[in-house]
C-alpha cells in the first residue's frame, strides 16, 4: 500500500493541466478505497463515506476531511502531496 501511494505521489508531482489532475483523483480515489476495505474491512461505495470513515479511523484530521468533502472542487495538488506524506505512514 505504501508502495502505491508513493507512486502516486510522484504521478502527482508532474500533473501539468486539470485534465491529468481529474485522472488521478480518480485513482486516488479508488486506493484509498481499497486500502479502507484491506485495512478496516469497510466498503465505502461513496466518497463521503470513504473520507469520513478515514476521518473516524484517525487518518486524517478535521482539516483534510473538510478539504476532502469538497473533493470535486479540490484541485491544489500540494495538498494531496502532503496527504499522501502523511497516509504513507498511516496506512
Amino acid at each position: 500500500m505504501r508502495e502505491s501511494l508513493r507512486l502516486l505521489r510522484d504521478e502527482l508531482s508532474r500533473i501539468n493541466s486539470p485534465d491529468e489532475l481529474s485522472s488521478w483523483k480518480e485513482r486516488f480515489e479508488e486506493l484509498l478505497r481499497e486500502a479502507v476495505e484491506k485495512k478496516l474491512g469497510v466498503k465505502c461505495r461513496s466518497p463521503v463515506y470513504l473520507f469520513k470513515t478515514l476521518y473516524h479511523a484517525g487518518f486524517i484530521n478535521r482539516e483534510e476531511l473538510d478539504a476532502l468533502l469538497q473533493f470535486d472542487e479540490l484541485n491544489d495538488p500540494s495538498f494531496f502531496e502532503r496527504l499522501l506524506e502523511r497516509l504513507e505512514t498511516r496506512l
